[in-house]
C-alpha cells in the first residue's frame, strides 16, 4: 500500500459545522411536509406573502403539489380577511347608517347625526338586549336591530334613485312591494311587513311630520322618494280591524282613565319615554319592558311601547291586565 493510499484511508469526516446543509424547505417538500410550515398571507401583510412565495417557489422544483396547496392557503386567508361587510357606527358618526339606527331604535329625530341622544338610546337598547353597553353599533347590535342594512339596488332618495310602487302596505303584508319599502328604509329585505318594518315606518312617518299610523300609502311612498305606478285608489282604505291579517289590531281603550293615572305615576304621562335602571329598560308612558310589550301583543304596533301612541299602549296594557292584572306595574296603587 502506497503512502498516498494510506493517507487517504486515514482521512476523517469533516467537522459537523463544516458539512454542507441541504435546503430546509426542499427537504420538507421532498417529504410532503411543506404545508405544515407554509406561512399564511393575510390582507395588508406583504411580508408574509413574500416569504411564502419565496418558499413555495424554492420547493416547487422538488414537490409541485406543495406549491399548489400553499397557494390555496394564501387565497383562503385573503378571502377571510376581506369578507367582512358590517360597518360599525358610534358617537360622532353621520350619514345614512346613523339614520337607520335612529329609525330602528325609535323615539329619536332621524337626522343622521350620532349625538348624545342617539348614544343614550343605543345604550338603553343594548342594555335591554343584554349586550355590551358601549354605545357602539357593531355586528351584534346590528343583528339585534334587525340586521345590517342591505347594500346595492337601494331605492331611497339619498341614492338619487326612484322606485315605482302600486299598492298600500300594512302590517303583515308580504311580497316584492314590501322589499322595495324595506330597501328604502335601509332594512333587511325579507319581504315581510313585520314588527321591525312597522317600527321603522312609524319612526320615518313621525320624522317627516306624517300621520304615524304604520300604513304606507301614496303620501309615505312619496316621502320615501318613490312614485306611484298606479293612481291612488278612489275607494276608502279597509278599516283597521285586524281582519285578513293585513292591518294592526283593533284598539281597546277600556279603563283609559285608570291607565292615565298609572301613566302619570310611572312616567308623568310621557308616552315616548325610555328609562333605564338597575333592573332593566322600560318604555312608554306605562313603563313596559320589551318582554311585557311582546306578551301583550305590542309587536303588532311597534318594536317597543315608546314607538306607539297612547291608545296603542293602553290596548296592550289591557291585554296584559287580562293575563296578569296590575302586577307588572309598580304604580298599581294609582289605579
Amino acid at each position: 500500500m502506497t503512502s498516498a493510499t494510506l493517507e487517504a484511508s486515514r482521512r476523517r469526516p469533516a467537522p459537523r459545522h463544516q458539512r454542507p446543509r441541504p435546503n430546509t424547505l426542499n427537504n420538507l417538500a421532498g417529504k410532503g411536509l411543506i404545508s405544515a410550515v407554509a406561512i399564511p398571507a393575510t390582507a395588508g401583510t406583504a411580508a408574509g406573502a413574500s416569504l411564502l412565495a419565496a418558499g413555495t417557489a424554492d420547493a416547487a422544483t422538488l414537490h409541485p403539489a406543495a406549491t399548489a396547496q400553499a397557494s390555496v392557503r394564501v387565497s383562503t386567508s385573503v378571502q377571510a380577511a376581506t369578507s367582512s361587510t358590517v360597518v360599525s357606527v358610534s358617537y360622532g358618526s353621520t350619514g345614512s347608517l346613523v339614520k337607520t339606527v335612529q329609525q330602528r331604535v325609535g323615539g329619536l329625530t332621524v337626522d343622521g347625526i350620532f349625538g348624545p341622544k342617539t348614544l343614550a338610546a343605543v345604550k338603553s337598547f343594548q342594555s335591554a338586549k343584554h349586550l355590551v353597553v358601549d354605545g357602539v353599533v357593531g355586528p351584534l347590535t346590528w343583528k339585534a336591530l334587525g340586521g345590517f342594512p342591505a347594500t346595492g339596488g337601494g331605492t331611497s332618495r339619498e341614492g338619487g334613485r326612484t322606485c315605482s310602487v302600486g299598492s298600500t302596505l300594512r302590517y303583515n303584508a308580504t311580497g316584492s312591494s314590501v322589499k322595495v319599502l324595506q330597501k328604502a328604509l335601509g332594512l333587511e329585505t325579507d319581504g315581510w311587513f313585520g314588527p321591525v318594518t312597522l317600527a321603522a315606518v312609524k319612526s320615518f312617518q313621525s320624522a317627516k311630520g306624517l300621520v304615524a299610523d304604520g300604513v304606507v300609502g301614496p303620501v309615505t311612498w312619496k316621502a320615501l322618494g318613490c312614485t306611484s305606478a298606479t293612481p291612488p285608489p278612489t275607494t276608502p282604505p279597509p278599516p283597521t280591524t285586524g281582519g285578513g291579517g293585513t292591518s294592526t289590531p283593533p284598539l281597546n281603550l277600556a279603563r283609559a282613565a285608570m291607565w292615565d293615572r298609572i301613566a302619570w305615576c310611572e312616567s308623568g304621562q310621557r308616552w315616548s319615554l325610555v328609562a333605564s335602571n338597575s333592573t332593566g329598560t322600560y318604555y312608554g308612558g306605562l313603563m313596559m319592558t320589551h318582554d311585557a310589550w311582546r306578551i301583550g301583543g305590542g309587536l303588532a304596533f311597534s318594536y317597543n311601547a315608546n314607538q306607539s301612541s297612547r291608545e296603542e299602549q293602553i290596548t296592550v296594557a289591557n291585554n296584559l291586565y287580562a293575563q296578569l292584572g296590575l302586577k307588572p306595574w309598580s304604580c298599581r296603587g294609582a289605579a
